[in-house]
């Protein structure tokens, strides 16, 4: 620059000077010349006012308005910034036609000279007046001012994010404005070399990365709804395919929905120090290092779920990482959120699931916030490693150049959704073009469901089974997955008879409670519904629609079947019943009816050497039976004259034998559940940071696979132990289900017979037996109340119930199934009392005849669970719920209203709820809405920024 232009354009920066006369002004033009020397692309006049507003806003009427400024948009014209930013401004700027708007609807405003950037960054070091010199800047403060003012539209704006397709006049500015934010933070971020230990820089990097989680999660919890409710799609869909997805969804929504809930609950301030120790250390490590040797990613990882953070080679976490692992962990939490959130997108990109979807709220676009999200989360990851990244992470694993990579054609339609800067888009791109529709078709013949081929297979033909059994003059033009009135119905009588039937005696009914209560122990308090947003209503909009295929599948005996099992195989607790469901499969059908045959015949040896273990005082039914119909006196003088020790012993027994059943149930559904408890840390990180973060430190040195062979062998030793151990308990469990179903059988029998030797003496036998009834209750009247009460109460809350229930649902709901069970069972006991002589050798080896049994019903229980539910969508959509509910508590009220802004209505700011918690804590902190007005004057009131940060 020569002397001549220099000294214009001094005089032109001291007239604007001496015409600003209030501070909060000069603040403001001090920020604007800051946006423009430093932006990533030409901002337009609207969007430089709109930021000097938002920061006017926040200093003068807080948070609240100011979340409804950035999230509602406000109503200006380009005349009034054009002449608003004149009168600041002055002879400093120019404004020019924005190239993609030739209608002029739109304005660019830049400076006047190129060359009054230089002008500016110079400033300070000029021998201009002390209020002249305080306008100017260097590069490091003016990305560091732009890139407080991106942290404080992106800590609010996440929900924004859907529909920031708008360009309409009145939100054109704030659309472009906030994807402007979520776009360029990184690179401002890295420009300005933010550091997280400045109390002031450190204060709004914790309250962008909590409003960016807490939206998140918020909006992650509507995905969630969205997946486990009722979803129309249209008949000409393949049903087994859209399954799948819906699934496959449910079970990419697991991890992000957990991390994000254990950053909810955490302290940012810990994640700001353990990120600038790893930054410190990164930038420590030996010459030997530098410049860093990026290595190739894992080759278990597809590119879409490849992050920055994977090219870094694993020897190189010893000068990032702590002695504990925890500040790896905490970055590969947030490698893995980003990860997530990409694979989330490519499966909710399928068609029709987007469709759907996008019916949620008006004109919203839900791929914006995931993909964006995904980027800022990969870029927090990257932040220790900022030195190899100078302009920011612009990593992007969605451009996929081989037509040879699976995720081609998705990423493709992934990519054809999103809001691109300059967008002039008023509503949601028609999702039924030509173009849109022939990139969703290949991306769905090119999309993996993750579900074996042979499965899908089976799936596909059960649904043409279906198809033909469903015969109707008019078909349906839609069917509805996840219909909620059908997932909602988890009991019945059929649930509730087997619960009353788990007691061994007097006492012994508190077992039932056990694995609940175990399960408390480990996991700590459940979850109550009530402090949660309640779940979608279960009502299915397709009762309304007569095209709506609405077949019940909740009806008949296999339903019935399942209700019954979730009372009788859970210890009382029903609604854990998903849960060991989704764990017993875990494995798949066929490993669970091995699991099955080797749980049968255990439980055949258990019944040949200890017949008593499991069961209650009498284990021998059938005999006690027989013995009760012939001789009545002689069995209740028998089954009377039990000894104390052996009633406490029994009692004992049962007692931890239930308790064996409850730890095996309480590990199930805590490994396998899928419901993973936010407050247990080790779950997310540590030595095993799980999922994706395993793969990196497992793969990502390709250069080095030596060194990893010895903790490669040690992790999947502990990994096959841990499976080994894992399915020993399914087996445990198994057995004692089967042990459980027989003592049900067992104590059943044995109330009826106690009732049959009973009225035999007292109304059908002569004045002998009245004899024999009187003298066996004297000499047995200690036994006599707990006989009577056990009989009493077994009779009146097990056996009475389900007959009636059973009558009732046949004769009133047309439902026989239960009493077609009870005749059955009623029947065959009934076959074999009066036949035992003439299948008396049969009876001798029963036992062969009862592990045969098993099998077989075993197997066609499997065979009819599978016809029902081929590809796992039910057990699957129950525990995605469980999960809601568990994420949704960790929400504070304000944040559980944040949803009103994805249907474009007011709602309340997260930061006076956060400066309310942050009131209790030891540690004084800054209050993050002071941090950020603080933040974006800081360099204006102080010499600090000139003396500490140099380019």
């Amino acid at each position: 620059m020569d002397n001549d232009n220099r000294n214009r354009l001094h005089q032109e920066i001291c007239r604007v000077v001496e015409s600003i006369q209030d501070e909060d002004l000069f603040i403001l033009a001090r920020i604007a010349l800051c946006w423009l020397c430093v932006s990533a692309r030409p901002i337009q006049s609207r969007e430089l006012w709109l930021a000097l507003l938002i920061q006017q806003t926040h200093t003068t009427r807080g948070s609240d308005q100011l979340d409804v400024f950035i999230n509602n948009g406000v109503s200006f014209d380009e005349e009034t910034a054009i002449a608003s930013l004149t009168g600041l401004l002055g002879g400093l700027i120019s404004f020019h036609p924005d190239p993609p708007n030739p209608d002029h609807t739109k304005t660019n405003i830049a400076l006047s000279d190129p060359e009054l950037a230089t002008a500016m960054f110079e400033l300070r070091g000029s021998d201009l007046p002390a209020p002249v010199q305080r306008l100017g800047f260097n590069v490091q403060q003016a990305n560091m001012i732009v890139a407080g003012q991106c942290a404080v539209i992106c800590s609010r704006s996440v929900l924004r994010l859907g529909h920031v397709h708008d360009q309409s006049d009145q939100n054109a500015p704030t659309s472009s404005l906030v994807l402007y934010a979520w776009t360029h933070w990184n690179r401002h971020w890295s420009l300005a070399r933010w550091n997280l230990s400045d109390p002031d820089e450190g204060a709004v990097a914790e309250m962008m990365m909590v409003g960016v989680i807490t939206d998140t999660l918020v909006f992650l919890l509507v995905l969630n709804d969205f997946l486990t409710g009722p979803i129309s799609v249209p008949a000409t869909e393949d049903r087994v395919r859209c399954t799948g997805l819906i699934k496959q969804a449910q079970d990419a929504l697991e991890r992000p929905l957990f991390l994000l809930s254990i950053l909810a609950m955490g302290s940012s301030a810990t994640w700001c120090t353990r990120l600038h120790q790893a930054l410190q250390g990164f930038e420590r490590r030996p010459d030997e290092y530098v410049p860093m040797k990026l290595g190739a990613p894992p080759s278990k990882l597809t590119k879409v779920q490849t992050v920055w953070l994977d090219h870094v080679p694993k020897k190189l976490r010893q000068f990032y990482d702590d002695a504990n692992g925890l500040t790896a962990a905490l970055i590969y939490i947030f490698a893995d959120l980003a990860r997530g959130l990409r694979s989330l997108a490519m499966i909710i990109a399928q068609k029709p699931i987007y469709e759907e979807l996008l019916k949620e709220y008006d004109s919203w676009l839900p791929l914006d916030i995931l993909v964006n999200v995904a980027n800022f989360m990969e870029g927090i990851a990257s932040y220790p490693f900022m030195s190899e990244l100078p302009n920011g992470n612009t990593h992007n694993p969605l451009i996929i150049k081989e037509p040879s990579d699976p995720d081609y054609d998705t990423a493709l339609l992934v990519l054809s959704r999103l809001t691109k800067e300059g967008s002039r888009a008023t509503k949601p791109k028609a999702q039924n073009s030509s173009v849109d529709s022939q990139l969703a078709a290949n991306a769905a013949k090119s999309h993996p469901l993750g579900i074996s081929p042979y499965r899908l297979r089976a799936a596909a033909f059960v649904e043409k089974a279906k198809n033909l059994r469903k015969r109707s003059n008019t078909p349906a033009t839609t069917y509805t997955i996840n219909d909620m009135r059908f997932l909602s119905q988890r009991t019945s009588s059929f649930a509730t008879f087997p619960q009353l039937q788990g007691g061994g005696g007097a006492g012994s009914i508190f077992t039932r409670f056990i694995p609940s209560r175990l399960s408390r122990l480990l996991r700590g308090p459940p979850i109550s519904s009530s402090s949660s947003d309640p779940q979608p209503p279960s009502t299915n909009p397709s009762s309304a629609n007569p095209d709506t295929d609405s077949a019940s599948e909740n009806t008949g005996l296999l339903t019935f079947l399942d209700h019954f099992a979730a009372g009788a195989f859970t210890g009382g607790a029903i609604d854990r019943w998903p849960l060991l469901k989704t764990a017993l499969l875990s494995s798949g059908h066929g490993p669970l009816f091995i699991y099955l045959i080797i749980a049968i015949l255990l439980n055949h040896i258990r019944t040949i050497f200890c017949p008593w273990l499991g069961n209650w005082m009498w284990y021998t039914p059938m005999e006690d039976l027989r013995l009760g119909l012939s001789n009545p006196a002689f069995f209740l003088e028998y089954a009377l004259g039990f000894s104390w020790r052996w009633y406490a012993f029994s009692f004992i027994q049962k007692l931890v034998w239930d308790f064996g059943g409850g730890v095996a149930i309480a590990t199930l559904t805590i490994v396998y559940g899928g419901v993973p408890d936010p407050s247990d840390l080790s779950q997310a990180g540590g030595g095993d940071l799980g999922g994706m973060s395993t793969l990196h430190l497992s793969h990502s040195d390709s250069d080095s696979d030596s060194d990893l062979d010895a903790e490669q062998k040690k992790k999947q030793k502990e990994q096959k132990w841990k499976t080994r151990k894992l399915e020993a308990v399914k087996v445990g469990y198994l057995v004692w289900a089967l042990a459980t179903l027989e003592h049900m059988f067992s104590r059943s029998l044995n109330t009826i017979t106690f009732l049959v030797a009973w009225y035999k003496l007292a109304f059908r036998g002569g004045d002998a037996e009245h004899l024999a009834m009187v003298s066996i209750a004297i000499k047995n009247w200690t036994r006599m109340p707990l006989h009577v009460s056990q009989v009493y109460w077994y009779m009146m809350n097990a056996l009475w119930p389900i007959v009636l229930s059973a009558v009732a649902l046949a004769v009133g709901a047309g439902q026989p199934g239960m009493l077609i069970v009870l005749a059955t069972i009623v029947g065959g006991v009934a076959a074999v009392i009066r036949y035992r002589r003439t299948v008396f050798i049969a009876l001798e080896v029963s036992g062969v005849f009862v592990v045969m049994g098993f099998l077989v019903v075993s197997a066609v229980l499997l065979a009819v669970e599978f016809v029902e539910d081929p590809v796992g969508l039910k057990t699957s959509t129950a525990v995605a719920r469980k999960r809601g509910v568990r994420s949704r508590a960790v929400l504070s009220e304000r944040a559980k209203g944040r949803t009103k802004i994805l249907a474009r209505k007011e709602a309340l700011s997260l930061w006076e709820d956060s400066r309310q918690e942050q009131q209790g804590d030891v540690v004084e902190q800054v209050p993050p809405g002071e941090a950020e007005a603080e933040r974006s004057s800081v360099a204006v009131d102080t010499e600090k920024g000139g003396h500490q940060k140099t380019d």
